[in-house]
């Protein structure tokens, strides 16, 4: 999908706009970074994520998989950064 800018220069407006989050999806994005204790601002890190998942598998836009796949990387960044605080 074209949008004129790499994923990691999209604003949070153009972001949200190209992921295209249904109320569903996005409830239950909502729920699962609340579950896990994420920030705001996770929010918009798991999106760009999930749309780059997208982008490389030429979907239109994130689906479901994308975003469980984006905040498996999340979890295991917040992970491993807490394995490395110990060091």
């Amino acid at each position: 999908m074209t949008r004129g800018a790499l994923n990691s220069q999209l604003s949070g407006k153009a972001l949200e706009a190209a992921c295209d989050l249904n109320d569903e999806e996005r409830a239950w994005l909502a729920g699962v970074l609340e579950k896990l204790k994420l920030s705001a601002r996770a929010y918009h890190r798991v999106l760009r994520v999930a749309l780059t998942l997208a982008d490389l598998q030429g979907a239109p836009k994130p689906t479901q998989p994308h975003l469980i796949e984006a905040i498996g990387y999340r979890q295991l960044d917040r992970m491993l950064k807490g394995l490395n605080d110990g060091y």
